[in-house]
């Protein structure tokens, strides 16, 4: 994915965008990307999730103060509304999403 349509999703996307900030040598990052897969199912009506490899979108993660893999990035409307590095659990991330998106007004 392209700076500038990262941006744009961001931006101008209806739904609101969970990011995961990860990298291939992260052996947590790579243990939950199937977790994180489950979750885009569980929450495809509502929100959209991608992941960002830092290795290949450096700019990404500089202009977003990544420091840390794997790290978790909520926007609306281009607008980050929260932000976590570190690991979580499915649940963790699960209960966190329901209380940002029923804040939205999404759920």
């Amino acid at each position: 994915m392209s700076r500038k349509s990262f941006q744009s999703m961001l931006i101008n996307n209806e739904a609101p965008v969970l990011v995961m900030f990860y990298a291939p040598w992260c052996t947590y990052c790579q243990d939950f990307l199937p977790v994180l897969e489950e979750l885009a199912e569980e929450y495809e009506e509502k929100l959209q999730i991608i992941k960002v490899n830092v290795d290949r979108n450096v700019a990404a993660a500089l202009r977003y103060s990544i420091r840390a893999t794997p790290s978790f990035m909520y926007c609306y409307r281009g607008k980050v509304l929260w932000k976590k590095a570190g690991q979580l659990t499915k649940s963790e991330l699960s209960g966190k999403l329901s209380n940002l998106l029923a804040v939205e007004g999404v759920y």
